[in-house]
């Protein structure tokens, strides 16, 4: 059967047309000229292949294929429909009255072609900017804050920045003023590359801010730890400032909560050795944290629970409310079908957010066009959840914790606050099982 396929492959031939390669050759990227003829083959002969099928036949990840559809897409050499991806005739583009433009699978169809190309590709390409279990509202702020952010770094925002609003909105629950602060932050100490503002306002996110004054407070709240930076060092014997390891550090003591004189006294028990180092004063101020933890354990219960014990729990709370969420959308969407079509129509529009492009006059008036159909969307969405008796939130995820999304580590390898509570919380199942 894969032979007769290589077969029906070979022998046929794809046309590419003349004005692709002229004008598209130079500019697009070996992998994104890769995909598109690999698909052009495909679609020329009628047969279907799958964007995983696809990056396998070219030895290229997933993302590779995903990115260059969004490529095509957005030069308009390709677009999409509900049967997947259609090559545009771009002759009719340039020349032709139809600004529209027919596809080239509709031109070709008379001789048996047809294009069925890239379904998959294109559900999982828009999939990037909204999640994989698609927020059922969309925030009244998104559009708002597109125009909001262009204010603040006075010029219209590339595709690659507003992807980057997008997820931190749809994606991450962060408020509008963290995201628009983030930026304002970043090019007042003129650090404007995406890859910086992304770090910023997900460390901002990851820490639960949502305000401006959250920020503000934090900064101040470094100002205090800065003179707890230096007194440690003196102690140690350096003069120099810390490193962000040995800040780090010294964060999570005082996040455990370890006064500052205990550190001290800590630090002067490296006073007999040759190379003191911030290092073997936390081995002693967690060691000496393990041992109270365990002796208050023991007395007030008898039960004690290893680290191990406790990540595997909160795993298994995670996994459970994860299904739980994917089974109240399954529920509502049975229930209620207009929701699920409110939802499709939701996400297709988050990602035409995210192409809108032209120029400054044009675009805000397709962003305005469609922030006022997700305006439409919301309210819809709302009076059926309304009329049903459903909260609003009923198919989000319901994380114990938002700064870690009971993970119980953040991002940079800290332990989350929320990791005593669901210790205690785990010692006091185990007790009641042993009963």
């Amino acid at each position: 059967m894969k032979r007769e396929k290589i077969r029906n492959v070979y022998m046929f031939d794809t046309q590419v047309e003349n004005i692709f390669i002229n004008e598209h050759l130079v500019s697009a990227t070996g992998e994104q000229i890769k995909v598109f003829l690999m698909g052009l083959m495909y679609a020329e002969i009628g047969m279907d292949i799958s964007d995983e099928d696809l990056a396998q036949s070219l030895g290229v990840d997933l993302s590779v294929v995903l990115e260059a559809w969004r490529y095509w897409i957005k030069k308009k050499v390709v677009r999409r429909s509900e049967s997947g991806i259609e090559f545009l005739n771009l002759k009719e583009r340039v020349y032709g009255d139809n600004h529209d433009c027919e596809c080239a699978h509709q031109i070709s169809r008379e001789s048996g072609h047809s294009n069925n190309c890239g379904k998959d590709i294109v559900d999982k390409a828009e999939k990037q900017i909204s999640a994989d279990e698609f927020h059922p509202l969309i925030d009244r702020d998104l559009l708002n804050l597109f125009s909001r952010v262009e204010n603040i770094v006075s010029r219209p925002l590339n595709h690659k920045e507003r992807e980057l609003i997008a997820d931190f909105v749809l994606h991450m629950n962060a408020s509008s003023e963290i995201v628009a602060y983030g930026f304002k932050y970043s090019y007042d100490r003129d650090k404007k590359s995406v890859e910086y503002i992304r770090k910023v306002i997900q460390d901002w996110v990851h820490s639960g801010y949502r305000t401006e004054e959250d920020v503000e407070k934090e900064i101040s709240k470094y100002d205090q730890r800065f003179h707890v930076y230096k007194r440690i060092m003196r102690a140690l014997g350096f003069s120099r400032m810390p490193s962000e390891a040995e800040r780090q550090i010294m964060d999570n003591w005082m996040e455990l909560g370890v006064a500052v004189g205990t550190m001290v006294e800590a630090c002067g028990k490296t006073a007999g050795i040759s190379n003191p180092n911030i290092k073997y004063v936390d081995k002693i101020i967690l060691g000496d944290l393990a041992e109270k933890k365990e002796t208050s354990s023991e007395s007030q219960n008898g039960q004690t629970v290893s680290r191990k014990q406790i990540v595997e729990y909160v795993e298994k709370l995670r996994e459970d409310e994860e299904e739980a969420a994917k089974e109240r959308i399954v529920e509502i969407e049975n229930k209620i079908p207009e929701i699920a079509k409110l939802r499709e129509r939701s996400r297709k529009n988050i990602m035409e957010l995210a192409s809108v492009s032209g120029d400054s006059q044009e675009r805000n008036k397709k962003i305005e066009l469609i922030r006022k159909e997700n305006e439409k969307i919301r309210e819809s969405i709302n009076s059926l959840l309304h009329k049903n008796n459903i909260p609003v939130d009923y198919m989000e995820i319901r994380y114990k914790c938002r700064l870690c999304k009971d993970n119980l580590f953040l991002d940079d390898g800290s332990q989350c606050r929320c990791f005593l509570e669901r210790e205690k919380e785990l010692r006091a199942t185990l007790s009641v099982e042993d009963e």
